[in-house]
């Protein structure tokens, strides 16, 4: 089944290439029983892609003429179907006949030639001396004509063609790069996935394009050409750069280096103009490590919340453990968890206090939650160190792309349906010849899906505020003592949502002081009640009461004291509180 969804990819493609190479069009049905029509197939025999050329074979037909650690042409879905017709079509003039052919792809024509030596003729056929070949051969062209019939009607041999899911046709559109770059790069700037760029390149090895060829010709989606140009034009060197640079510590080596960030010794080696991966290396040698610099920082990152989590649940001292706050006057639960930078959730239950109930005493004793408290371990410092990965590195829409003050800020804006230049320009309080100018444009034009660069002031703050179609992007950086309370609070927004527009900066309750969070407020028509106040940094005066909502769950919501929530409502019954009743929450 998993065949015939694939031959809708791949079989137009094949047929075009069988007819231009004169051979019947029925030989596609071959690279079905030879690789599952998987470009990446790989056999015992490291026969490879969907054709299963050797490497060999592969040459004697043009593929991998000039050997590369970096591609691998048998996986070139053209360039290896046009080599398998061309085979095929000598086996069939040495043969003079079809199926021997075929046996012959299988098990070699040597093998063939010397089967028709010993037991027949030169006449003889595939079935008069099939049981004279390997048992593989015998009943691989019987094989061929089976998948031949069935992919021709499958609903004949009892395939429900209403439960195929049919795989959308193999094409693309091309440009030729004249450096390497980044696959993610290249991604952004069609407006697609990495992933879907590798599928689309197969013979790629590795997520950068070739960095030992003075050209490359990749393959991008259908009809993106223009996006993906007007893209690639904004780029800087640093931006499309595909490699990652290490400076050679004492005792290290190319192999230890290669070990590190998981790439091949000779990969390294090539990249620095080195003749051997055994070559010896100076201490403080700066070394172009070849790997895709969006996938190492997403796995670096991934690596330091493992080590956080491994800090918080291995490495709390004892004394940690059993820590205590004595409360003082005027302290309430909510200002001693903002203290020591726990939830107010994990306070309340690791002293058995109800949701509801928010009277604590003068002198009571409270327990901080060990597990939340890592103040001095290592942990800590990796919370606290900010984002792993260079936001250079990064193409995403609306991402801040430096993070020294001393430098303009970049946020990188998608264009979205509708949009012009001036609109994009008023939105961000620029003008539009500095976007023109920070995007090398020549008109003031801008293509839907097209990624620009927006130039903020030096030294501005990073909190700003980016309208769109939809409504507000508002971008808050993390202050040391800020939990998702307490910032929530701010810009009057459930933690639920703030943790969902920020799920690749916050893991659990961890907050990493200096991050920047995204905060969307919707689209509020004029004169509503409900418009958003001018100055991001104050929620709304006042809250309607939802059902079931209670002083306690409004407290977490705005991160407010309940103590100064009864403070602003004079008049308030604080265990009578209605749907529909109006709080003043500041």
């Amino acid at each position: 089944k998993k065949w015939l969804e694939r031959t809708t990819k791949w079989f137009p493609m094949m047929r075009q290439i069988a007819s231009e190479e004169g051979v019947p069009e029925e030989l596609i049905y071959l690279s079905m029983i030879e690789s599952g029509l998987r470009p990446d197939a790989v056999s015992k025999s490291n026969a490879v892609g969907l054709w299963q050329f050797i490497r060999t074979s592969g040459q004697d037909y043009g593929l991998n003429v000039e050997p590369s650690s970096w591609i691998d042409e048998r996986r070139d879905p053209e360039k290896s179907t046009r080599a398998a017709m061309r085979y095929l079509k000598d086996l069939k003039n040495q043969f003079n006949d079809w199926h021997l052919a075929l046996a012959a792809y299988n098990c070699g024509p040597g093998r063939v030639s010397r089967t028709l030596k010993t037991y027949g003729t030169d006449s003889s056929t595939y079935w008069e001396i099939r049981e004279k070949l390997p048992k593989e051969t015998q009943h691989y062209v019987p094989i061929y004509i089976a998948c031949a019939r069935i992919s021709l009607n499958p609903a004949a041999y009892g395939f429900n063609l209403d439960s195929i899911r049919f795989e959308p046709e193999y094409v693309y559109d091309t440009y030729t790069i004249t450096e390497p770059v980044s696959l993610s790069v290249i991604a952004k700037c069609a407006d697609t996935t990495r992933e879907y760029i590798q599928s689309l390149n197969p013979e790629l090895l590795r997520t950068i394009t070739p960095p030992d060829m003075d050209s490359y010709t990749i393959k991008i989606p259908k009809n993106k050409v223009k996006l993906f140009v007007a893209n690639y034009s904004t780029l800087t060197p640093l931006q499309k750069q595909p490699w990652i640079e290490h400076k050679v510590a004492p005792g290290e080596t190319i192999a230890k280096i290669a070990r590190q960030y998981e790439v091949s010794r000779n990969e390294i080696a090539s990249s620095n103009g080195l003749p051997s991966y055994r070559s010896k290396v100076k201490i403080g040698t700066v070394l172009k490590i070849p790997i895709d610099k969006e996938y190492y920082a997403e796995k670096k990152r991934q690596e330091e919340v493992k080590q956080v989590t491994v800090a918080i649940s291995t490495k709390v001292t004892e004394d940690q453990k059993a820590k205590t706050h004595t409360v003082k006057p005027g302290e309430s639960l909510y200002s001693i968890a903002s203290k020591y930078s726990v939830r107010l959730t994990d306070l309340r239950n690791a002293n058995n206090i109800a949701f509801d109930d928010d009277n604590i005493g003068v002198g009571q004793k409270l327990v901080i939650p060990g597990s939340q408290t890592i103040s001095g371990t290592k942990g800590s410092e990796i919370a606290k160190s900010g984002d792993s990965s260079s936001d250079d590195s990064k193409l995403s829409d609306d991402s801040n792309l430096s993070d020294d003050n001393n430098l303009p800020k970049l946020i990188r804006h998608k264009v979205k349906e509708g949009e012009t230049l001036h609109a994009i320009a008023e939105n961000y309080n620029v003008s539009v010849e500095s976007i023109m100018e920070t995007n090398n444009l020549k008109e003031d034009k801008v293509l839907q899906g097209q990624m620009i660069a927006i130039k903020a002031p030096s030294g501005s703050s990073l909190d700003l505020t980016v309208k769109t179609n939809s409504g507000k992007t508002i971008y808050h950086q993390v202050k040391p003592d800020e939990t998702i309370g307490t910032i929530a609070g701010i810009y009057g927004v459930s933690e639920e949502n703030l943790v969902k527009w920020n799920s690749d900066k916050i893991d659990g309750s961890i907050l990493k002081a200096g991050s920047i969070l995204k905060i969307e407020e919707p689209v509020v028509k004029k004169g509503s009640a409900n418009s958003t106040p001018k100055n991001i940094n104050k929620p709304a005066k006042y809250y309607k009461v939802k059902r079931g909502e209670t002083l306690s769950s409004l407290s977490r919501k705005f991160g407010i004291p309940v103590n100064d929530l009864k403070s602003l409502n004079k008049n308030l019954d604080p265990d009578n509180i209605k749907a529909g009743q109006k709080l003043r929450i500041r």
